[in-house]
This record gives structure tokens, C-alpha cells and sequence, in this order.
């Protein structure tokens, strides 16, 4: 996730795709019962995910992260994040963000900060 960010900054939605794709990937090749980074990994993936526009996977990952004191607060934004943007009306789930799409969750995201 630390390198999509600055793709995303950079309006390189390819780059930034590609590395959301990495990190959901990596979370379904995890096994079931893993220890240490897996909250993080959760968190990443249920970011991944809704950058993607897969707000039910989002929601899955980021509600595993929210149960991890570490991950919580963060956790909890996103899916206030993956909420507001079920209600965009037209919005088509599984569908990738498009960039405007993507900077108005953005923005929402930090106004929850």
C-alpha cells in the first residue's frame, strides 16, 4: 500500500491499480490462522479492495481489521468510507473508481480523520 499511495498522488491509477491488486492477492493466498501482520494485511486488502470499488470485500476485510486495536480506528473510517460510497447513486459495485470517483472518497475519508 505504501507504493500505490504515491501513484494515486501521482494520478497513475494503472501503478496504483496494480498494486491493489498485489495486496489483495496476497490476503487470499494467506492461510486461515496467521498470527503478527495479519490485521495489517486486512486493513491494506480492505482499502485495496474498496479503491477497487469492491465495497462488499472492503467490508469484509476492513470489519477483520477492525477487530485489532492496532487497525480499529483506521478500520472503522474505511468502512464509513465503503458506506458512503454504496449510496452514490448509479454506482456499480465491483466496478474499479474512476479518478473523480476515487478523489471524492478521498475527500470523505479525510474529513473523517
Amino acid at each position: 500500500m505504501q507504493v500505490a499511495w504515491p501513484s494515486l498522488e501521482r494520478g497513475d491509477l494503472r501503478s496504483a491499480r496494480t498494486c491493489f491488486q498485489q495486496v489483495l492477492d496476497l490476503q487470499e493466498a494467506m492461510p486461515a490462522g496467521v498470527d503478527g501482520e495479519a490485521p495489517r494485511l486486512h486493513l491494506a486488502a480492505g482499502q485495496s479492495a474498496l479503491l477497487m470499488g469492491d465495497t462488499e470485500q472492503a467490508c469484509r476485510y476492513l470489519s477483520m481489521a477492525a477487530d485489532d486495536s492496532n487497525c480499529s480506528r483506521a478500520a472503522v473510517r474505511w468502512l464509513q468510507g465503503a458506506e458512503y460510497i454504496k449510496g452514490w447513486p448509479g454506482r456499480k459495485a465491483g466496478v474499479p473508481l474512476e479518478p473523480d470517483e476515487l478523489q471524492r472518497l478521498l475527500g470523505y475519508l479525510q474529513k473523517q480523520e
